[in-house]
């Protein structure tokens, strides 16, 4: 999908999502840049609430959240967008997180008409 946003102005911040929108780790990006990931987690945990581990597994469930009921992706792409390798942990995190399996997820999407409204 077509990744479009407002950049905060935050250098840090803009780095991270930055990094999480191209699937990248934001604390490579950081480190290569001399920030140790516990001044990066204490940095986001400051500005967003949420420490750098929670801040991506949330990202990357909104984001199989968005694809599971947008797109017509396979589930095991879906899984692979959000960086996990594990069909087995990505479903139960997922389940974890909306309650719901991705089978269920992309069902519901289906009886709502929501499948296919964005193309990637």
């Amino acid at each position: 999908m077509e990744q479009t946003r407002q950049r905060t102005g935050i250098g840090l911040l803009d780095l991270v999502v930055d990094c999480l929108i191209a699937g990248l780790d934001p604390c490579e990006a950081a480190y290569k840049l001399g920030i140790a990931e516990e001044k990066l987690s204490a940095s986001l945990l400051a500005l967003t609430g949420l420490p750098i581990t929670s801040l991506r597994k949330q990202w990357r469930m909104q984001l199989a959240y968005d694809l599971l009921r947008y797109t017509e992706l396979p589930i095991d792409e879906v899984m692979k967008c959000c960086c996990y390798t594990s069909k087995p942990t990505f479903c139960n995190v997922v389940r974890q997180v909306w309650g719901s399996t991705p089978a269920t997820i992309r069902r519901s999407a289906r009886q709502h008409g929501e499948i296919g409204k964005f193309a990637l």
